[in-house]
């Protein structure tokens, strides 16, 4: 049966101005999104509601979007923070490396949310190109280029690292269609149809093959979905280097680690118990040790480790 499963909402901040009091601190409940919502809710109870909300000038500093969750039916909201911080990273931007990408990662709770799950991480969206466009056609002058790298496999990469992010932070991932093959079109309000016929390049598949386990992982694997993450001890600014273990409450376990940066990087990462583990980003297996599993990541690539019976 065709239905809706909810509705996304733009410009929740404009939606919601009152310029009859635009300094109020939250949102009123008779007035802009917080009556939408509901009305929506009245129309289908169980409809899931996502905002797209930044501040606007001339409101109120405490009118944020975590306040919007926490006083309105609203669900989730797209996580800002957690997109531009790894736009920025992704694209080498003006001081990229000195960018807070543990609380973009990871800082729900610091940014007054409860649970992660009222936080959508994203790369990108339809308000912007994709990373793998603005890396060959922008970015990509300012971004090094390692040995054996071509600029098509820099941006192929570096799309994958804030993928794999997305799926590894807590919060509810989104990807923009396209994405998950690289799909390298330009943003245009003309007709652009996806390019499919990237598919026949193995490139192409081998990305879109990647998300395809990210996703079934993150269905299947509770722990990814869980409000749990702790960072282990990099300093990103000279590493460019984040690992951070993800747990819930029933003994489920996943560790990840993105490399950023252009050189080769042994990595250790602390898991509960030895044996197999799959790297479900690059379809990697490998062995615990004492606690500890071992894996060279290339420049710009990125592992997430789940064990090895959770595909």
């Amino acid at each position: 049966e065709y239905h809706v499963d909810g509705f996304r909402f733009d410009w929740v901040g404009g939606v919601d101005y009152d310029s009859n009091e635009p300094m109020r601190p939250g949102f009123n409940p008779y007035h802009g999104i917080a009556a939408i919502c509901w009305a929506a809710r009245q129309a289908k109870p169980d409809c899931i509601l996502i905002g797209e909300f930044w501040q606007l000038e001339g409101t109120h500093g405490e009118k944020s979007a975590a306040r919007l969750v926490h006083e309105t039916a609203m669900d989730a909201v797209w996580n800002g923070h957690f997109h531009h911080t790894l736009d920025d990273i992704l694209n080498h931007r003006w001081e990229w490396e000195k960018k807070d990408i543990f609380r973009a990662l990871g800082g729900y709770r610091d940014m007054g949310f409860s649970t992660a799950t009222q936080v959508i991480n994203y790369s990108c969206s339809h308000d912007e190109v994709r990373p793998e466009h603005e890396i060959k056609f922008y970015s990509g002058k300012h971004i090094p280029k390692p040995k054996g790298m071509t600029l098509q496999d820099v941006a192929l990469a570096r799309a994958r690292l804030g993928l794999v992010a997305a799926f590894a932070a807590p919060g509810v991932p989104m990807i923009f269609a396209g994405q998950e093959f690289g799909d390298d079109s330009p943003r245009t309000i003309d007709f652009v149809p996806l390019q499919w016929s990237k598919l026949a390049q193995p490139k192409f598949r081998t990305h879109m093959e990647a998300v395809k386990r990210l996703i079934r992982a993150r269905r299947r694997y509770p722990a990814l979905r869980s409000d749990n993450i702790n960072f282990l001890d990099n300093h990103f600014a000279a590493e460019h280097l984040v690992r951070f273990c993800r747990w819930d409450d029933n003994g489920g376990y996943a560790v990840a680690a993105l490399n950023f940066g252009t050189e080769l990087r042994e990595i250790e990462l602390p898991v509960p118990h030895d044996g197999r583990w799959r790297d479900v980003a690059g379809n990697r297996l490998r062995r615990a040790e004492g606690g500890r599993l071992s894996i060279r990541l290339a420049a710009y690539d990125a592992a997430l480790f789940v064990p090895a019976g959770a595909r």
